[in-house]
């Protein structure tokens, strides 16, 4: 959780968790924060590195893009005629 959302404090994760808490007998981890990951972010902004930029590759982007595309143009197909291909 931390290191995909910056900004997280202990307090507001379990604030969350508590949100969303399931009533049951089962018990459950402890939340464990690390400490030193903000110190880490921030240090790696300072040289440079954007951590959220950097966690999904280019090759991820045009990948998600490219299958985006494909899923938005199969959708408009169907629109415009329900019958599959193969029943044709």
């Amino acid at each position: 959780m931390q290191s995909y959302h910056n900004g997280w404090s202990r307090q507001r994760l379990q604030t969350l968790v508590r949100t969303f808490e399931v009533p049951d007998e089962t018990d459950w981890p402890p939340i464990a924060c690390d400490s030193k990951l903000p110190i880490l972010q921030r240090d790696l902004r300072r040289v440079g590195v954007d951590v959220v930029r950097d966690k999904t590759p280019w090759v991820g982007v045009v990948y998600y893009t490219v299958m985006g595309l494909l899923y938005a143009l199969s959708m408009v197909g169907w629109l415009w005629s329900p019958t599959p291909l193969w029943a044709l």
